[in-house]
């Protein structure tokens, strides 16, 4: 579903093919033709995908293997064994998976098994796994920046849960930041939930200082002096106590104008209470909502 022919259509979709591409294309694989060729090909297929075919980039791989020039063909083929053994089926498809609806109330994307370089790593010791795994982060950076800012006079949310995933990465860290900044200009609402306040991003040069929003502190007794620096509460007895003595469903909340303090979610739904159900079978507890 994150294949570009397929949820992108125009110079977008041929753009981020060729990011995509390049990414994971070794140094040894690398050919000026090919280069010239493939945004050809995109274009056309995105033509026959405009016209109703089932159509993505592995159609575009499979198409120039069969080129006269041996450049175009060795990447194409190498590209198309790639796409098989990897993660790279996620934006390398055939076109036969329906494309992302744009009209539901809600859509949920989960991506599991990515193997993400860390900051201070370099490119030169990237793993094939961590290299095909950025290549899925930029299809879904821009997916999420595109999701945001398709339709200006339409109210949208995004919420990224277990957002340490992204944090701890330098491009997870690009894509929140660009997210953030998307949404400030096409009424776009960005949720970032992580467990951990010393999730939050510390990566040199991409912390947003022009951000603004609102954050709900729940109580984590190991980070308290973290989570008072990080709300700029003074770290007294008093802020520390006020913090020990919440309950579950209690938070500390401060606003966008940085007014901070103790608030209870009260659960209105009792259907939600479900989803704190995280266990089955006869041992598993439900955690009532205050």
């Amino acid at each position: 579903m994150l294949d570009p022919i397929v949820f992108l259509t125009g110079q977008e979709a041929v753009d981020l093919s060729k990011t995509l591409v390049k990414q994971v294309i070794p140094e040894k694989y690398r050919n000026i033709d090919f280069d010239t060729e493939f945004p050809n090909a995109v274009e056309m297929f995105l033509e026959k995908r405009k016209r109703g075919e089932l159509v993505g980039l592995l159609s575009v791989f499979e198409y120039l293997k069969d080129n006269e020039v041996e450049g175009i063909s060795k990447v194409a083929k190498y590209l198309i064994g790639n796409s098989h053994r990897s993660v790279l089926s996620l934006i390398f498809s055939n076109g036969q998976n329906k494309a992302i609806s744009m009209e539901s109330r809600i859509t949920i994307l989960e991506v599991q098994g990515l193997s993400l370089p860390q900051a201070g790593d370099k490119p030169e010791q990237f793993t094939d796994a961590q290299i095909n795994s950025l290549a899925i982060m930029y299809a879904l950076g821009h997916f999420c920046t595109w999701f945001g800012r398709r339709d200006k006079s339409e109210n949208t949310s995004t919420l990224f849960d277990e957002a340490w995933f992204l944090e701890s990465t330098p491009r997870g860290a690009h894509i929140l930041k660009e997210k953030r900044r998307t949404g400030r200009s096409y009424n776009d609402f960005t949720f970032q939930v992580s467990q951990s306040v010393k999730d939050k991003s510390e990566l040199e040069g991409l912390k947003d200082s022009t951000s603004f929003g609102q954050t709900f502190a729940f109580l984590e007794p190991n980070e308290v002096d973290e989570e008072l620096a990080y709300l700029k509460i003074p770290k007294t007895d008093e802020s520390r106590k006020m913090m020990n003595t919440m309950t579950r469903a209690q938070c500390v909340y401060k606003d966008c104008f940085g007014r901070k303090s103790r608030m209870t979610v009260d659960g209105v739904f009792p259907e939600i209470a479900k989803l704190f159900e995280t266990q089955e079978g006869k041992n598993a507890s439900t955690r009532k909502v205050a």
